[in-house]
């Protein structure tokens, strides 16, 4: 039976849907991905400023005892 056409654009909608779907998984990989190497980096940062920050810190120590 053919209801104007509805039984070839329903598979169409199911075709295009199923591509978004594909799409999406995609994306929400690559978003992980992502996501995982910004907390890398929000850790070296941290540990980088660290490092910065006890260098500024010991130099106005050593300033003070050589003086």
């Amino acid at each position: 039976m053919n209801t104007n056409g509805w039984t070839e654009y329903q598979r169409l909608v199911v075709h295009r849907l199923e591509r978004i779907e594909s799409r999406l998984d995609h994306i929400e990989s690559r978003m992980n991905v992502l996501d995982v190497s910004v907390g890398q980096l929000k850790l070296s940062t941290k540990i980088v400023a660290g490092g910065i920050g006890g260098v500024a810190g010991l130099v106005p120590t050593l300033i003070t005892l050589l003086v």
